[in-house]
Order: C-alpha cells, then sequence, then structure tokens
C-alpha cells in the first residue's frame, strides 16, 4: 500500500503470496524479510516507479506497525552487506567492508517469543559506564570489520543492555553462547528479540564446529534446535527470474 501511494496510483490492487524459510517470532527479521518482499514485489509490478530509497521508506513503514520503528533489519534486507545505522530522521546509514572469512551461525530452538514480551523487559534507563561500554563493543566491531582483523571481534559482540534482561526469558540460552565460545566462536548472543542465538565465527570449520556445539547444548536441556552457517549476503533483496 504504502509503494502504490508513493507511486501515486489510487487504481491498482495488488494480492501477494509469502512464501518464507524463517520462523514466525524467531528473532530473525522474518517481518522485515516480509516488508521488503512485498515493497520490492509490488514496484516491479507497476514497472519500477521507485528507486531504492524511496523502497526503504515503504518497507520501513510496514515495519514501524510490525515491529517498531527502526531500519535495523530491513536496511540490511534490502540492500545487502553489514549496515550500521547511524540515524532515523533522515535515514543515514553506512555499508560496512564484509571480511571474506566471516561466518554466521544462527541456532533456533524450538520456541517462540514475541518482539512484544521481549522489549517489555527492556530497561528504561542506561547506566554511563554500561552506556560507554556499549559503545565502544559496537566501534570494536566497526573496526573488525574495516580492518578484516576479525580476532578484535572478541570481546565485542557482547550485548550489556537487551540480553542480560531478555536471556532469562530464554531457556537454554546461556548454556548455548558458553557452548560457542567453548568451540571457538568469536562472540555470541540473542538474535533479535529472540529466542534464536547468533554467533560470529572466522571461516567454515569453527563455525560448523561452534553450530553443533549449540545444537548439542539445548538438546542436553531437552530442547530441539536448527543450526546453520551462512555468509553475509552483499546483494540483498533482488528479483529472480523463472528458472533461478
Amino acid at each position: 500500500m504504502e509503494v502504490l501511494r508513493r507511486a501515486g496510483d489510487t487504481r491498482t490492487g495488488i494480492i501477494l503470496r509469502v512464501t518464507k524459510g524463517l520462523p514466525l517470532a524467531g528473532g530473525q527479521g522474518g517481518s522485515a524479510a516480509s516488508a521488503v518482499a512485498g515493497a520490492l514485489s509490488a514496484n516491479v509490478l507497476l514497472e519500477r516507479p521507485l528507486g531504492l530509497l524511496d523502497l526503504l521508506q515503504a518497507a520501513f513503514a510496514a515495519e514501524e506497525q510490525l515491529s517498531g520503528r527502526h531500519i535495523d533489519n530491513v536496511a540490511p534486507a534490502l540492500f545487502g552487506g553489514i549496515v550500521l545505522i547511524r540515524s532515523l530522521d533522515p535515514f543515514d546509514f553506512d555499508r560496512l567492508p564484509v571480511p571474506p572469512a566471516l561466518r554466521i551461525v544462527l541456532v533456533h530452538p524450538s520456541m517462540r517469543l514475541r518482539t512484544a514480551e521481549a522489549r517489555a523487559v527492556l530497561p528504561r534507563s542506561i547506566d554511563l559506564a554500561v552506556a560507554l561500554a556499549q559503545a565502544g563493543a559496537v566501534a570494536a566491531m566497526v573496526a573488525a570489520f574495516c580492518t578484516g582483523d576479525l580476532t578484535r571481534l572478541r570481546g565485542a559482540v557482547e550485548d550489556r543492555i537487551a540480553e542480560p534482561a531478555r536471556a532469562p526469558l530464554l531457556p537454554g540460552f546461556s548454556a548455548a553462547k558458553s557452548a560457542a565460545l567453548d568451540a571457538g566462536a568469536l562472540g555470541c548472543s540473542i538474535s533479535g528479540s529472540g529466542p534464536s542465538s547468533f554467533a560470529l565465527t572466522d571461516g567454515d570449520v569453527t563455525a560448523h564446529a561452534v553450530c553443533d556445539a549449540m545444537v548439542a547444548s539445548y538438546r542436553e536441556l531437552g530442547i530441539t534446535a536448527v543450526g546453520r552457517v551462512a555468509e553475509v549476503d552483499q546483494v540483498g533483496a533482488r528479483v529472480l527470474e523463472d528458472g533461478e
């Protein structure tokens, strides 16, 4: 609807069927993926009247209604890569370099956690020391990506704000995180609002070892979990022709 509005089209109706392999309430950016897919598809059907920034605005309008006012999932889903969000008003973000050896381990336990529930436990104020430590961690991550030195990620992937508040809502997460770090992960934390968790690693061998360790950790607690290893997609949303 937002694409139609921005395109000035008051006569066209669109019905979309979305098929996605992301779990509901899984903390994997499913609502943003749907918003971007809907905006891109509508734009193609209208013969592409809108540019990428307009599509970002359109997807943001949908995400704002479902998951809150942020583009931290929408922007990388649309543009690909690692995205540093600088501002929402106006939109301002930077794409960071992606070190070739970087791998992401994503593990999803068989449970759900609604974004609204996860947001409800977040602190309303943050201690100065925590804020400074978090800012330093973000800077270290940016340095790691820009220099290609993934060892700089050690100790940087440490969410001192949301993770301590949300971890009690996620049975098995703390054990899975410990297992990931013991298996060689550079860092591990909650993916989105949870219950999925992610780990960053240097290379495929370590990534698969970390994935196996995290899944086994959940299994030991009687929790079924599935995991996968991925690279950072640097293309973003795209239209596939028949047969692709």
